[in-house]
């Protein structure tokens, strides 16, 4: 998504299933300067009514138990419908790198040629568990100041961390233009999740492909001589990214 097509987001999309995808997943594109990216109050703004207008259309599409592939909107009802928490916001350095040509070893196409994120070579066979160390256990969602006190926190996961380094100069800091049309739409997948009848909350998933939460087993008998267990809430750690490779 540009400036130029943020008053387009709906047509454009269903232009795309006219095609004959059957899911899509757009993004608006991102940077620190330029013209074409997301940046005024303006662009938001026309953005969230054509969100608005999709979220309107895929509500329709629930009570007519119709597949609509807008997958942005899905991929929150997935973690809604599992009671699941997003504690990254991508797997970058963890469950995937990406190789520059010279054989430098990054944590995602988009820190390609950035020195300070370099992980290693795959030709000299070097490797620095440093840079994995740090985004395992530092920039998770409860260690940025920036998210732990938001309320969308565990159903975003944080957003892109190379956006947040491009634009901030500091992977800690989302871009903030992204985080509150993440929470807007995080909005309105709330708003949709509530609107799927009880009854035929099933066929809806399997509709829509959402996950199934664990069943938690009724009346648990505590073993002999032993102390009752407590039951706890079943939270799934449950990833939101978007494969981008």
């Amino acid at each position: 998504i540009t400036s130029w097509s943020a008053d387009k987001l709906f047509s454009n999309i269903s232009h795309l299933f006219s095609l004959g995808f059957e899911s899509v997943h757009i993004e608006p594109a991102s940077g620190s300067k330029g013209k074409v990216f997301i940046r005024t109050a303006s662009h938001l703004e026309s953005l969230k009514k054509q969100l608005d207008e999709m979220a309107d259309h895929f509500l329709s599409c629930i009570q007519e138990k119709k597949y609509w592939g807008y997958h942005n909107l899905i991929r929150y009802l997935k973690v809604l419908n599992v009671n699941g928490k997003a504690l990254f916001s991508c797997g970058a350095g963890r469950g995937y790198v990406c190789i520059g040509v010279d054989g430098d070893i990054f944590p995602c196409h988009r820190f390609v040629g950035n020195q300070k994120f370099k992980m290693g070579n795959v030709v000299s066979d070097f490797y620095e568990p440093g840079v994995e160390k740090y985004l395992t256990e530092e920039i998770g969602i409860s260690a940025r100041d920036s998210c732990k006190s938001c309320w969308a926190r565990y159903l975003c996961g944080g957003d892109c961390y190379a956006a947040a380094e491009e634009i901030n100069n500091d992977i800690k800091i989302p871009d903030q233009a992204k985080c509150e049309l993440n929470k807007h739409l995080i909005d309105l997948s709330l708003m949709l999740y509530s609107q799927i009848p009880k009854a035929e909350k099933a066929e809806i998933e399997k509709i829509f492909g959402l996950p199934q939460p664990k069943k938690r087993e009724e009346n648990p008998q505590p073993a002999e001589n032993t102390e009752a267990p407590q039951v706890q809430p079943q939270i799934e750690h449950y990833d939101v990214s978007v494969d981008r490779r």
